[in-house]
Order: C-alpha cells, then sequence, then structure tokens
C-alpha cells in the first residue's frame, strides 16, 4: 500500500508536469502554405511579383513552406513583408530548387483523356461487328438471287420460270439498305478515326513530367496566436513592356483648328514560368536590368606596328595576341544593352490607367485585374491618351519628289516622358502608314509625317542649262543652270510650306560653285548642317501660288573632268 505521504507527493508531482506542459512554449511547426501572384510591377524588361498568403499561426515558432515559385526567379531579390493582428516576427529565409510531379489537375485530364479513347475504341469495335454482319447478310443475299438460275432436275412450265425472277429481283432489291447501312458506319468509323487521333495528340501533350519550382521556407515566431497576410516579392527577367502609339490627326477645315490625339499604348509578354491570372498590374519606366554607372573607359597605347619581313616580325620582342580594335575597345566600354521592347450606338471607350510620376520613373496603374499568360503570347493594354498642341505644315523636295508631304510638329506637355516607340498614323480617320518616336520629355517638340498632301501642287522645271568655256589665259569650263519651282495651295486655309532644293559643294579651291542673282534668296543655307541643301521657308494663303528661282554657276579647269557624288 501507498502511504498518505507518498501519495501526496504524487499528486504534486502530475501537478507540476500538468503546469509545466501548458507554461511551455510552443513546439516549433512546419506548415504547408499556398499564395496567389496578386500584383506585378512590369519594367522594359524584367518584372517584380508580389504573392500575398493569407495565415493563421499558434503561438510558437514556425517554418511556413512555399512551394508555388517560379524556377525563374531571381533568388536574391525575394523579400517578405507581413501584416498580422499580434506581433510576429520574421526571421531567415531559406530557398531552393525543386522537382515536383505533374499535378493533379494534370493527371485527371490524362484519365479523362484516356476514358474518351477507349470509348470511342468501342464504338469503333461495335461498326466493324455492323459491317461484317452486313456483308454475311448481302453473300445469303447473293447465294440466294444465284438459286434459279441453276439447272433443274426436270423442265418446268414457263409460269415457274417467271415466279422465280420475280423473286430473285425482290431479293437484289433488299440488298440496297444493307449497303446503305455499311456506307454510314464507315463515314462513322472515318469520323471517330479522326478524333482519336486528336485526343491522342492532346495525350502526348499531358506527358507526366517533373515541374521545376522555387521552394522557400520562412521562419517566424508568433508570441500568441495570429492572423495576417504575407507579401513575398521577387523579380523575374523574363517579363517586358513595349509602348506603341496611335496618332489621329484631324486637318480640320477653314474655321476648325487642327487637332492631335496620341493614344499610349503597351504590349506586354512574359515566359517566367507562371501566369499572371487576374492580377493588379503597373508599368513601370524604370529599368533595372540595365547598368546602373557609366561604363569604364580603358587606356589606349598607340605604337609602331613592327615591320614584317618575308612573313615574320622584325621585332624579337614575345609576339602577344593582336591588339584590339578601336571599334573592339569602345564596343567593350559601352554598358550591356537591355536584354532587349463601329453602328451607332454608344462607342465603347477604353479603360486607361492612372499615372504617378516619380521624376526618375513613371508608373501606369492599368485599369481592373488583368491575365497574362506565360507563354510569351502579347497583351496588349490602353495607359492613355492626350491631345498635344499641333501645327501643320507642308514639306516638300521637287528635286527628287514633286510631292507635297504634310507634317504635324506637335508639342508634348504630358506630365511624363514618351518613351522611344512604334507609331501608327491615321489622318482624317485613314491609316496613312507606320512610324517611330525618339525619346519625347515634357516641353520638347517632335514632328511627324502625316503622307502625302494632294491638295497642294508642286512643280520644278528647267528654264536653261547653258555649258561654255572662259578665259584666255586660264581657260574654265562652266556650267549654268537654271530651274524654276512653283508650288500652289488649294486648301481653304493658308499652310506654312518648306522647300528644299540643292547646289553641288566643294572642297576643292579649283572648283567654284556660285549662286546667281536670280535665285530667290533662301531662308536657310546649309540646312541642318547638311552642305548644299537650301530651304525656303514661306505662308501660303488658299489658292495662291508661290515661284521660286534656282540658279547657280559652276566653274572648273578645262581639260579635267568632274563628277558629283551624294555624300
Amino acid at each position: 500500500m501507498v502511504s498518505p505521504s507518498s501519495k501526496h507527493r504524487v499528486i504534486c508531482l502530475f501537478s507540476a508536469l500538468a503546469m509545466g506542459a501548458f507554461s511551455a512554449p510552443a513546439m516549433a511547426a512546419d506548415l504547408k502554405s499556398t499564395s496567389s501572384i496578386a500584383s506585378v510591377t512590369v519594367f522594359p524588361q524584367g518584372a517584380q511579383i508580389t504573392r500575398k498568403a493569407e495565415l493563421v499561426l499558434e503561438k510558437g515558432a514556425h517554418t511556413l513552406i512555399f512551394n508555388d515559385l517560379t524556377q525563374k526567379l531571381v533568388p536574391n531579390s525575394i523579400r517578405i513583408e507581413g501584416s498580422f493582428d499580434a506581433g510576429v516576427e520574421i526571421g531567415s529565409i531559406d530557398t531552393r530548387k525543386i522537382f515536383i510531379n505533374t499535378s493533379v489537375q494534370d493527371q485527371g485530364e490524362r484519365k479523362r483523356i484516356k476514358d474518351e479513347i477507349e470509348r470511342l475504341e468501342d464504338e469503333v469495335a461495335q461498326l466493324n461487328n455492323t459491317i461484317m454482319s452486313a456483308n454475311t447478310q448481302i453473300s445469303l443475299l447473293q447465294n440466294l438471287a444465284s438459286l434459279p438460275a441453276q439447272p433443274r432436275p426436270a423442265p418446268t412450265a414457263a409460269p415457274a420460270q417467271s415466279q422465280d425472277w420475280q423473286q430473285i429481283l425482290t431479293l437484289i432489291g433488299g440488298m440496297d439498305p444493307v449497303l446503305e447501312r455499311i456506307h454510314k458506319a464507315q463515314i462513322r468509323q472515318r469520323k471517330l478515326g479522326r478524333n482519336i487521333k486528336k485526343l491522342k495528340k492532346q495525350l502526348s501533350m499531358h506527358r507526366s513530367r517533373p515541374d521545376g519550382r522555387t521552394e522557400i521556407k520562412v521562419h517566424v515566431l508568433a508570441p500568441q496566436a495570429s492572423k495576417g497576410t504575407l507579401s513575398i516579392r521577387y523579380q523575374v527577367r523574363s517579363g517586358r513592356w513595349t509602348p506603341f502609339y496611335d496618332m489621329r490627326l484631324a486637318t480640320g477645315s477653314k474655321t476648325k483648328a487642327p487637332e492631335l490625339q496620341l493614344v499610349r499604348r503597351a504590349a506586354i509578354a512574359q515566359n517566367s514560368g507562371e501566369d499572371w491570372n487576374g492580377v493588379s498590374l503597373t508599368l513601370s519606366t524604370s529599368r533595372p536590368q540595365a547598368s546602373t554607372s557609366a561604363p569604364k573607359l580603358r587606356p589606349l597605347r598607340i605604337g609602331f606596328k613592327p615591320e614584317v619581313i618575308l612573313g615574320r616580325a622584325f621585332s624579337k620582342a614575345k609576339r602577344s595576341k593582336a591588339p584590339a580594335r578601336m571599334e573592339d575597345l569602345m564596343l567593350e566600354a559601352a554598358p550591356a544593352p537591355m536584354a532587349a521592347a463601329r453602328p451607332k450606338p454608344k462607342k465603347a471607350r477604353e479603360r486607361e490607367a492612372k499615372i504617378r510620376s516619380y521624376g526618375f520613373q513613371a508608373l501606369y496603374q492599368i485599369a481592373g485585374q488583368v491575365t497574362v499568360k506565360s507563354d510569351g503570347t502579347g497583351k496588349k493594354v490602353r495607359i492613355g491618351s492626350d491631345t498635344p498642341e499641333v501645327k501643320l505644315k507642308i514639306r516638300t523636295a521637287p528635286r527628287l519628289d514633286p510631292t507635297a508631304y504634310l507634317y504635324a510638329d506637335m508639342k508634348w506637355n504630358g506630365k511624363t516622358a514618351l518613351l522611344p516607340g512604334r507609331t501608327s498614323l491615321y489622318r482624317d480617320g485613314a491609316f496613312t502608314g507606320p512610324g517611330a518616336i525618339p525619346l519625347i520629355n515634357p516641353g520638347e517638340d517632335h514632328e511627324l509625317g502625316f503622307g502625302a498632301d494632294d491638295m497642294v501642287k508642286v512643280k520644278r522645271v528647267q528654264l536653261a542649262r547653258e555649258k561654255s568655256i572662259s578665259g584666255l589665259i586660264s581657260r574654265s569650263r562652266v556650267d549654268v543652270q537654271d530651274y524654276k519651282i512653283t508650288v500652289k495651295n488649294r486648301h481653304e486655309r493658308a499652310l506654312p510650306v518648306t522647300v528644299l532644293d540643292q547646289i553641288p559643294y566643294s572642297e576643292e579651291e579649283d572648283i567654284k560653285v556660285t549662286l546667281l542673282p536670280a535665285t530667290t534668296k533662301p531662308t536657310r543655307t546649309d540646312d541642318n548642317d547638311r552642305r548644299g541643301i537650301l530651304a525656303w521657308d514661306f505662308d501660303l494663303n488658299p489658292g495662291a501660288e508661290h515661284v521660286i528661282r534656282l540658279n547657280y554657276k559652276l566653274e572648273w579647269p578645262k581639260g579635267r573632268k568632274t563628277v558629283i557624288r551624294p555624300h
């Protein structure tokens, strides 16, 4: 028997153990967790992914395991943040590459395809039985039909022969439904064969294969039971967006000023290994994949090239690698390129992005939830639209092409820069062709060409050309050319016009080029620093005609030949 004192000590011991169990901290636990992509910020090259995970944590230390991240993420870019209703400490983060089997969903799809193939093959077998049965029936009918034609043991009367032929015709007529049944069965077999072939191709695409993923383990400590959200951010290199534009010009009329509508769009693509399904999408002009510092120039040493005698270097010094060319050195010093980017009911309105500018970058928050598949398929979204200031003008170079071209001088006053990209140009609702724009910062001007303007007529004719020899002692050849250019405006309003033409220029002292007094004084010579290019600027009223004369003289020594080449 146990004494009362001993019994009391045992009870106290159990009580102490129980109290210790309740007061001790909870044991660490591994929690397999799932997350989903909530938002994506896409750069001209690369993207930042943000995943969200809703968690309920018991008191104690835990290891949260996530294995639903793409294998293509940049490992050192992973960042973890959290928001909980009680203080939770985030400790270390472990990452590793893993391979998992095909998902249960894919396995279920394989089973469905296999069952369908089996069902169709059973139907093909049943049709084979139908055709065999019908062929047997036809053989029997053919044998019965041949019986009256066989010799009889004794002659019979004519009425009996007539009755036999009637039976033959009846049997032959009975073959038609059987033949039709065979024909329909064969048609059905061909259709089933095509469906089986298609399903087998689908089955081959659903082969069970390991899927590469990134697994991360997040070690956290919860001082008490807590509920909250964990954010996982990381970068991938395979996302990108490229700007492109619609430029829609309304040329206006006598009483209505011209107007330019600029629509900004973006083409987005990615093959990061995970689909972005119904995410909040932001486009950024920042370029994290580009170089963050200026390139370093390498010293360049110049020296004499070793003389070569009979194919061997004269110098006895050890021959080293051939020195790099200047072009190669400049190429090395250059920064790495970016891994290269309707009827009258109400007209549907395209949703536009919210634009935020931060000086060094602009962010475009795309409206609504966006899905971008991880197969490189392009997703096109609209960023916004603006109506920049615009002025129209005409430019023509009749020496090469007697066509007047319409240009729009655009002044960009938007909040953010227009990135370089392709444009689609429209004039008065008609597509005039593709184009491109460079980087245009707020406050800068840019010129856009909108094609031929048939309402402005241009003509260039040669009035005269005289070749002669001048001088008594030092004789020279002389070539005098005279041209007339006419421009007529058939629009209802005045337009500024620029006419471009040219004369040769010479870098030889013995060749002289002279503009003669009959020439209409040009507004600019050597236009845009191009030697010999002349420009005449003027305003042309409706119905008015403007005439320009170009008269120049070439002189060079007799006995020498000249040649004019583009430069």
